[in-house]
């Protein structure tokens, strides 16, 4: 069969191609990590947004939640931009992608079930968004997994 030559080291063209194939999958996590995070920013900014995705017809929006809201939309950017950087390199910035599991997820997944308990936000309303960490989290956690196997050299 065909080999290339990668880094000094002669590998079959069927690992060239998992790898390449393998290293899509994990630019394509971050890149749903950027869009994902671009749309969690707007109710951030935008308190209309924030009625309409929550159910929260009577939000009283003062400047204390303005200012909350205002910060964790910066913060919110900057992970979107850090995601962003991770995909330009995916292989080697791959621990990005556990970061953003663990803590940022994981604590999002946590305030998303106290916020249910509470009664503030009703089920219907986070539904999609416990979906999409059902989907995110072991996405992420299988692109870090692949990232590692391309850096050990492992079919």
């Amino acid at each position: 069969g065909r080999a290339s030559l990668v880094n000094g080291t002669i590998i079959p063209e069927e690992k060239r191609l998992m790898n390449t194939n393998r290293t899509l999958l994990i630019k394509i996590s971050f890149y749903i990590g950027v869009i994902a995070d671009l749309g969690a920013t707007l109710p951030l900014l935008f308190p209309g947004v924030a009625r309409l995705m929550f159910g929260l017809e009577a939000l009283s929006v003062g400047e204390d939640y303005l200012y909350a809201s205002r910060v964790g939309a910066s913060l919110m950017l900057g992970w979107t931009l850090l995601l962003l950087w991770g995909s330009f390199k995916p292989v080697e910035r791959k621990g990005i992608l556990l970061l953003t599991v663990f803590p940022v997820l994981i604590g999002l997944l946590i305030s998303s079930l106290l916020v249910v308990s509470s009664g503030f936000i009703t089920v219907k309303y986070i539904l999609p968004i416990w979906i999409f960490y059902a989907v995110i989290i072991p996405l992420y956690l299988y692109a870090y997994y692949c990232a590692y196997q391309i850096e050990r050299g492992v079919e």
